[in-house]
């Protein structure tokens, strides 16, 4: 059964046991309390941990849970979760809460797994350290690398291996939107070149279907590109609103996107900025479209289907 053991030291060097501060109490830690962190706030520390509960069935129920380490060396625990469990369409192997303090809020990172067995991050924010909103999902492995005094996010060269098939689509888009016939939102990669033109707004929607969609824009009248997940399947996170943004003062634009059954990521000219974002679509919602208003614009597509 796991515990957290508490040891004190003033230099790092040299510790002083202080015996067992965490022991499973609660029916939802039942079966242990496996790894976190801790944080200082208001000269307490606030440990966060992962409680690990079977059932008569030996399933596993995973919940991230708060104990607060005062400066006198109580520690309290909350009697419930912090957060009770994974969202819909994740396993339970769902632990071992990051968390930190950026801005006015704090994030928690967890570590997870989707139902298609892919390990993944879940991201949440709070205001408190108590009341957590699930925010998005980090999945795609990324190298970093500074320019011109910005961190770049790019994907790994390895996603390369998976490659199986390529398509490529040139596009003249006059004022209207056309469904592509030959490219369908499969799983893999997408490189998009959009050039803006005489168009006032472009874009190209992904994963659509009978009200449906999931759409990145640029627009060159209010210069902001976005991704809209407001049509995307079963909502999700919706408290933090469903289009991200960001400013765009170009008319072109490069796209790395990629995409599988419950997630869209997009990087913007080679990492400058990522959008991450959980989608919920129905099965069937699988076509491609491009759009421009009020114009000609230009939309060059390579994809890489994955294995």
């Amino acid at each position: 059964m796991k515990h957290w053991y508490h040891l004190t030291s003033a230099d790092l060097v040299d510790w002083q046991e202080e015996g067992v501060a965490l022991i499973p109490e609660f029916p939802h830690e039942s079966h242990g309390i496996f790894s976190g962190t801790g944080l200082v706030k208001d000269n307490q520390l606030y440990l966060f941990y992962t409680g690990n509960h079977r059932d008569e069935k030996w399933q596993r129920h995973s919940s991230q849970c708060l104990a607060i380490l005062s400066s006198d060396g109580k520690i309290e625990k909350l009697a419930e979760p912090v957060i009770s469990g994974p969202p819909q369409h994740y396993t339970h192997n769902f632990r071992d809460p990051k968390v930190f303090k950026k801005g006015n809020h704090y994030y928690m990172l967890v570590g997870a797994q989707r139902e298609s067995l892919e390990g993944c991050l879940l991201v949440y924010v709070s205001d408190d350290l108590k009341s957590w909103k699930f925010k998005q999902e980090l999945k795609t492995n990324r190298e970093l690398s500074i320019k011109n005094g910005r961190i770049q996010q790019q994907p790994i060269q390895e996603l390369k291996q998976k490659r199986v098939k390529t398509n490529q689509h040139h596009i003249k888009v006059v004022s209207s939107r056309e469904r592509l016939k030959t490219i369908y939102s499969e799983v893999g990669e997408y490189r998009i070149s959009i050039n803006v033109g005489t168009a006032e707004r472009v874009g190209i929607a992904f994963r659509v279907g009978d009200d449906e969609e999931t759409v990145c824009l640029l627009d060159q009248v209010a210069k902001y590109f976005s991704l809209d997940r407001t049509r995307s399947g079963i909502p999700v996170a919706t408290d933090f609103g469903t289009v991200r943004k960001m400013t765009y003062q170009q008319s072109v634009i490069q796209l790395t996107v990629f995409l599988d059954q419950s997630s869209i990521e997009v990087f913007v000219n080679d990492g400058e900025a990522v959008f991450s974002s959980l989608i919920f679509p129905k099965e069937d919602s699988r076509y491609l479209e491009v759009f421009a208003e009020n114009g000609t614009a230009q939309i060059e597509i390579t994809q890489w289907c994955y294995a």
